[in-house]
């Protein structure tokens, strides 16, 4: 059902540059440039902030800060909200410098 790359047709032609650009648009091949790195910096300061919101330690000062915090529920939004403030002040302190 499925082929082997070993299976398919070979050509000994040289690629043009239409074909290259076609090539790459498809397998979506990026030059590295710095705003790949810039955009990778914010994945990994969300994940972070993600992280640490999601250790248990932190439920508990949540609830000791917030005595209204005694559902998940509430306590799962007093966390978005956390992680939005936090996640805002990182990308824009990072965008500053």
């Amino acid at each position: 059902m499925s082929k082997k790359i070993d299976d398919l047709p070979e050509s000994d032609t040289e690629i043009d540059s239409r074909e290259l650009q076609v090539l790459n648009t498809i397998l979506n091949v990026k030059s590295e440039d710095p705003q790949e790195y810039s955009r990778l910096r914010f994945v990994f300061y969300a994940t972070a902030i993600f992280f640490l919101l999601s250790l248990p330690f932190t439920d508990r000062i949540i609830e000791l800060a917030t005595p209204s915090a005694t559902s998940w529920l509430i306590l799962l939004a007093i966390k978005v909200i956390i992680f939005f403030m936090l996640y805002y002040i990182v990308v824009y302190s990072a965008l500053s410098e």
